[in-house]
């Protein structure tokens, strides 16, 4: 855990949310290409042992849950680490903006409001409409491949 923990220590946190904090980091010294790591951190309002099972079991669904999408042809992160006892898993770092932030609802590092979802989304030379069908043609390939996406939100995506 002690690396682990080194790694997450000289990692950039990204965001937090209810359940886990997202860094960007390296796997490797010296670094190389960056991986997005996310740590499930311990919930000090459930029980230790209840805590630690929900998180390998989160762990282990979210890893194999992203296997199967790259198996069934969905465009996903590849895994590149997965620790269930220490709460991390880290996958490849894709360059680019989430579908929140491209529909203009984020404040990014700056802290500004991006008020204008055409000029956003113009950057990738791509229409709202556009980003719809792509979103839809993924969920659906996940759907025939029986991976139902428990938290689906434009932050995950």
């Amino acid at each position: 855990m002690a690396s682990l923990q080194s790694l997450l220590e000289s990692s950039e946190i990204i965001s937090q949310g209810a359940e886990a904090k997202v860094y960007k980091g390296y796997l490797t010294s010296p670094p190389t290409d960056p991986v997005l790591i996310k740590y499930r951190f311990p919930k000090k309002y459930r029980h230790p042992q209840l805590s630690a099972q929900l998180t390998r079991t989160r762990i282990t669904s979210e890893a194999r849950a992203l296997a199967r999408c790259v198996r069934s042809g969905v465009r996903v992160p590849d895994v590149r680490l997965v620790d269930v006892d220490s709460g991390i898993i880290a996958m490849e770092w894709i360059n680019g903006k989430s579908i929140r932030f491209l529909l203009g609802d984020y404040e990014g590092d700056s802290g500004t409001h991006n008020s204008s979802v055409g000029e956003t989304l113009g950057n990738y030379d791509i229409s709202e409409g556009q980003l719809m069908v792509m979103m839809g043609v993924a969920l659906a390939r996940m759907h025939q491949a029986d991976i139902i996406h428990s938290d689906l939100t434009t932050s995950n995506m």
